[in-house]
């Protein structure tokens, strides 16, 4: 398997769209002001897209070549995150036909809820990757930062 530098800025771009997300949303509920979600629908839209490219191409290749590595530590790495993460792309193409096919949600609280949900849950994924995975193929892990440490923890936003 080859992290390659497509992967790694493929990451850094949803990990920062998904810390824009979690603040937007983290703001409407706060405000109360789950009925005015137009500002944020163009990130969820981005997100869903760029998330649903990138698990693709992960979940295709990636993985694939991970889960056969004659590397123990590789396979049984790639197998946990598989396990604790594989169901990921399908959760967000549920969360698209749910709630992305109109101009806005019906469902504003369940809409902000579970878009948090699934930021959350792909911000772990990529967390564990960069800590987990990848350093299994390269020398230097990415990700050295406080806010990565925390979600780990479950001191997340």
């Amino acid at each position: 398997m080859v992290v390659t530098p497509t992967l790694q800025k493929q990451h850094a771009a949803i990990m920062a769209l998904c810390d824009e997300l979690l603040e937007a949303l983290d703001e409407l509920k706060s405000n109360e002001a789950q009925d005015n979600l137009n500002h944020i629908m163009p990130l969820i839209n981005t997100f869903v897209a760029k998330s649903l490219h990138h698990l693709a191409a992960e979940d295709n290749h990636t993985y694939i070549v991970a889960l056969a590595s004659p590397d123990e530590r590789v396979s049984i790495r790639a197998y946990e995150l598989k396990r604790d993460f594989g169901n990921l792309r399908s959760k967000i193409v549920s969360f698209r036909e749910r709630f992305l096919t109109s101009r806005m949600p019906s469902a504003p609280d369940l809409f902000i809820q579970e878009a948090a949900m699934l930021i959350k849950m792909s911000k772990k994924r990529i967390i564990r990757e960069e800590k987990e995975l990848f350093p299994l193929f390269l020398k230097e892990p990415p990700f050295k930062d406080s806010s990565s440490e925390q979600m780990l923890s479950g001191k997340q936003r």
